[in-house]
């Protein structure tokens, strides 16, 4: 069944009202294709759970789904850099900010500016600006072992 839904615009502030193909799922519950896994893994396809009142659609789980996906990528990544992998700063300071490790906002600005890659042995590969000097990334070593020393005493607990 075709129905016009109303759903957030990626801003997440603007309603806009499109078409979607809708599959019933339970009473006043259907179900949207969003996205199909590219592997052709039907248990990875992406939804839009889309809910009746009356005679009006509406979605509201596009935005969670974005953040679960995030999330996901979040905890591969910091897999990635507990075995020894590189990661991007951006990333780091990503990962550390939402397992709640504070990273002075000095060292924010190098890892987000500078840093391209840093593992968890603090080696860090690096953007070199033209036109200004070589940034200290004394923090930036201080901060991964003190990151590793946070999520050893957390597991500890």
């Amino acid at each position: 069944m075709k129905a016009k839904v109303f759903k957030y615009k990626s801003d997440g502030n603007t309603v806009v009202a499109s078409y979607m193909e809708l599959e019933p799922y339970a009473k006043n519950v259907y179900l949207s294709l969003s996205r199909k896994n590219e592997d052709g893994n039907e248990d990875d396809d992406c939804f839009h759970v889309v809910c009746r009142i009356e005679n009006v659609y509406f979605s509201s789980e596009e935005r969670r789904v974005q953040e679960e996906q995030h999330q996901r990528l979040l905890n591969e990544q910091k897999e990635k850099f507990l075995d020894g992998e590189r990661i991007t700063g951006e990333m780091f300071v990503e990962i550390t900010g939402r397992d709640g490790f504070d990273i002075h906002i000095r060292t924010k600005g190098t890892f987000n500016r500078h840093v391209r890659g840093i593992d968890r042995n603090g080696t860090v590969s690096f953007r070199k600006i033209k036109g200004c000097r070589t940034p200290d990334f004394t923090g930036c070593h201080k901060a991964v072992s003190a990151y590793l020393a946070f999520i050893t005493e957390k597991e500890g607990k």
